[in-house]
């Protein structure tokens, strides 16, 4: 499904990474599946941040913002340069700013007045859509085998996206997705507003730059995106009589088996996808993993591939990003 060394180099020639590898320049990996290669370009010592830019496989020349403190899950040259003792020190009491968690649970008082506000939108969203959509207009059904997405959707969103004048932020959303949705802090400032209004809950650092909601990132900006994306998809799912969808979701951790907190989700509509992710054939390599079908009502629905055209350019995973409130299992 993915890019992949035809053969990896051994992980003798390379040391786990710690903050005294943060040196712009220093070659390495990530420590995932595929040793996806890449190297330090560049660190911002005011968000404690650094800049990893990926040389090969489908993301070859893109770059991710991590937070330095998530340098353990890389690894690095053994010759590479390290930092001094004393920056090391420095560093670490930087980063400790950064460490202090936020929490934003779900309420029953944030969860009805989110169902308000998006059941008005979805009103009108369905108007909109029975007047404009190509894909109602032609007939048009899900079919949940597809592998891509249809051009008529991404259209009618892209429409729809405009009318609202939020199509910048769609762009900015769905390409962060698509790239690495845990780099930099778009997505972030997404989960903490969806929680905030009650979608999901929110347990994680705080913001760590100072513009996370300012300019189009606005918290009443970011809300009208929310409400708007959930309304077409609601919409578009129900104008076509669908009420649930069928999904799958494989995963494979290092870590023992925990409990998956209400968040944002990724699944997918392909079995096969969701098997390729659970390392089953490979168990001795994780602690936990596991794949599993479940149905997900199109409430809980916050992006698929059906309607994303940047979801299916490089990968062709058949996602659906979802709002998770209940187990899987």
């Amino acid at each position: 499904m993915h890019e992949c060394h035809a053969t990896a180099e051994p992980d003798e020639l390379f040391e786990t990474g710690s903050l005294k590898h943060l040196v712009p320049g220093n070659e390495g990996r990530v420590l995932d599946g595929r040793r996806t290669p890449g190297y330090i370009e560049s660190f911002d010592p005011e968000s404690c941040m650094f800049i990893w830019r990926i040389t090969a496989f489908e993301d070859a020349g893109k770059c991710w913002e991590i937070p330095a403190e998530q340098i353990e899950q890389y690894q690095f040259r053994k010759s590479c340069s390290t930092l001094s003792r004393a920056a090391v020190e420095k560093l670490s009491a930087q980063c400790k700013a950064y460490q202090k968690q936020l929490t934003i649970p779900v309420t029953s008082q944030s969860q009805a007045a989110a169902r308000v506000s998006i059941a008005k939108q979805e009103l009108q969203t369905a108007a909109w859509l029975k007047e404009h959509s190509r894909f109602i207009q032609k007939g048009k059904r899900f079919d949940f085998h597809a592998a891509t997405g249809d051009p008529d959707l991404y259209c009618d969103l892209e429409e729809y996206m405009r009318a609202q004048k939020l199509y910048d932020l769609e762009q900015k959303t769905a390409s962060q997705y698509l790239l690495n949705p845990y780099s930099g802090e778009w997505i972030k400032g997404m989960k903490i507003v969806m929680a905030e209004a009650g979608l999901i809950s929110y347990s994680g650092s705080v913001p760590r730059t100072p513009d996370i909601f300012q300019g189009i990132g606005a918290k009443e900006l970011r809300w009208n995106y929310i409400l708007a994306r959930t309304a077409f998809l609601r919409s578009v799912f129900k104008l076509s009589g669908i009420l649930e969808v069928p999904l799958y979701r494989g995963m494979a951790s290092s870590s023992d088996w925990i409990k998956t907190p209400p968040t944002l989700l990724s699944a997918t509509f392909s079995a096969d996808t969701a098997k390729d992710f659970c390392g089953m054939d490979d168990p001795g390599l994780y602690r936990s993993c596991y794949w599993i079908k479940f149905f997900c009502p199109v409430e809980n629905l916050f992006m698929t591939f059906y309607e994303t055209k940047e979801l299916n350019e490089r990968y062709k995973e058949q996602e659906a990003i979802i709002y998770y409130q209940a187990p899987l299992t």
